[in-house]
Formats: structure tokens, sequence, C-alpha cells
């Protein structure tokens, strides 16, 4: 929440007028929550970026299957629930992008 609301400064300091909106992509309460705000406050959206993921560090200790495991949750099924749940909001000709990490060698 910190960083979404530290990004809402910049981009009124810079002209824009965003809204914030608190999701945690891996808590079905959360995404329920989401999309009943979206529904009540703005009657749809009209764009869905996701762009919501994780990564480990190299140095991190944990398992591989635990790093495997939560990752996939995060940045794939949590990813294609919140898709699935938004999509009964998306007004008509709306938009969804697809946003995934880039790692140089």
């Amino acid at each position: 929440e910190e960083r979404g609301l530290a990004a809402i400064q910049v981009l009124q300091s810079e002209g824009l007028n965003p809204v914030f909106e608190q999701l945690d992509i891996c808590s079905e309460e959360s995404v329920a929550k989401f999309c009943d705000t979206i529904k009540s406050k703005y009657g749809g959206i009209d764009i869905l970026c996701n762009n919501a993921g994780i990564a480990y560090k190299n140095a991190s200790t944990a398992p591989l299957l635990e790093k495997a495991e939560v990752t996939n949750e995060t940045n794939l099924l949590a990813t294609i629930k919140v898709t699935d749940a938004l999509l009964p909001l998306m007004k008509e000709a709306g938009k969804i992008c697809q946003v995934a990490p880039c790692r140089n060698p």
C-alpha cells in the first residue's frame, strides 16, 4: 500500500489524477473486495493491465521447489484468477495487457 500511495503522489505531481485501490492478487478475499469496489465505484473497467509478480533474489536460500511453487502461484495462477474475476466487469471494447518480466543475461 505504501508504494502504491507513493506512486499516486508522483503521478499527481505530474498533473495526472490517478486513484489507488488495494489488491493482493494471491488473496481471494482481496480479489472479491477489489471487484466489488470496481463495480460499485466505476461500473467496470476499460483496461486491465496485469503487472503483478514476484521473483526471488539470487541469494535466496529457499528450497527450489518452494520458490517454484510460490512464483508459479503468484505470477501465473493468481494472475489467471484475477483476470477471470474481472472479465465480467470489462466494459465493451475493453482491453487486457499482460506484462511479463524480461531479464538480460
